[in-house]
């Protein structure tokens, strides 16, 4: 065989192996999640921040009143903006003094994650002086 043809086999026999490896060490994992982080910025609404990490084809935010582990099967979701690994949502008008328990689920081709359940109870609304619904009185 001619040395030229060989080598160029050779060559393509290298890059053969190389790619195979190269799919081979792609990770074929779920993807995680760190947090939930609660904040209440306002009475009943609360920000939800998580760190996601890994290859997710969606992120929501799972809460709930009455299952102490929200998932997307079990609680209301909504949700948010994944940038740069982390993810954040932002709740509509939730019930003052209620009890809310939270979590993020991420999923990817290969499995659902959900980060740990944090729960918080909203604060009561302050009434202020505009909230008088008798002014002159």
């Amino acid at each position: 065989m001619d040395k030229r043809k060989y080598k160029t086999w050779q060559r393509i026999g290298l890059l053969l192996v190389l790619g195979l490896l190269s799919a081979a060490c792609e990770k074929k994992v779920p993807p995680t999640v760190s947090g939930p982080v609660l904040e209440e910025v306002s009475p009943a609404v609360i920000k939800v921040t998580a760190d996601v990490s890994g290859r997710c084809d969606s992120v929501a935010l799972c809460l709930s009143t009455t299952e102490v582990t929200p998932t997307s099967r079990n609680a209301q979701t909504l949700g948010g903006q994944l940038q740069g690994g982390e993810f954040t949502a932002l709740t509509g008008q939730l019930v003052c003094g209620e009890v809310y328990y939270f979590s993020i689920e991420a999923i990817n081709e290969y499995g659902v994650t959900h980060s740990e359940t944090k729960s918080l109870k909203t604060s009561y609304r302050s009434v202020g002086p505009s909230d008088n619904p008798y002014p002159g009185l």
